[in-house]
């Protein structure tokens, strides 16, 4: 069995003068469309991909992205480029069993932020994460900022991807940033295992200046 919802909220870009819509999902893969013409202009995969597509086998095999793995969370635009999260976690499935999703504990996995050429899909850079990004991407300014179930918050660079800023909320991570007001607001409260004593906050940070 697998679990490949196209479940993310759609995003609305208009790029050379072309009215695109951008959708993700947990098959781990963005795609594109034309709004007029229904067209699909591109599709990217992203992350892991092992016996992903096809038959299952009757034994179970490793499968990647697992249940709770590929783009599980919303994606953000600006600049031209789409900020995908993508989490790392495969699972062991087959034709003939259903597997629980939490088989493999979340905090097994890792994580990954892809950034997209958003006319045509093609990859900007990719950074890497420890621990998966169950959160949204949200970006503020020049920066994109990722917070992981590590309860890590990172700003990474929107162009290059490098690590602008980097924080630790007082729990894990698995709800989207807000930006307004001067303010990036994060919050905490996922028992992440690596974290012995978490306490539940709503944490905000300054921007600029």
């Amino acid at each position: 069995m697998r679990d490949y919802d196209f479940q993310n909220s759609p995003v609305l870009a208009e790029i050379d003068g072309r009215r695109l819509v951008f959708g993700s999902g947990k098959a781990g893969r963005v795609v594109a469309w034309d709004r007029a013409t229904h067209e699909r202009v591109w599709s990217r995969a992203v992350g892991s991909h092992l016996h992903d597509l096809g038959p299952l086998p009757d034994e179970p095999t490793a499968v990647c992205p697992g249940l709770l793995g590929g783009a599980l969370t919303p994606m953000a635009f600006a600049h031209d480029l789409l900020f995908v999260p993508v989490v790392e976690l495969c699972s062991r499935e087959s034709a003939v069993t259903t597997p629980d999703a939490f088989a493999r504990p979340p905090a097994e996995g890792s994580g990954l932020v892809y950034a997209l050429d958003a006319k045509t899909g093609k990859t900007v850079w990719r950074r890497a994460f420890e621990a998966p990004p169950f959160g949204c991407a949200t970006v503020a300014g020049a920066a994109v900022v990722v917070p992981s179930y590590d309860g890590r918050v990172s700003a990474l660079d929107t162009q290059s991807g490098r690590v602008l800023w980097r924080s630790r909320l007082p729990a894990g991570n698995n709800s989207c940033p807000a930006v307004g007001a001067g303010m990036l607001v994060v919050g905490a409260g996922a028992r992440y295992p690596g974290i012995a004593h978490p306490v539940a906050e709503v944490v905000a940070y300054a921007i600029g200046g």
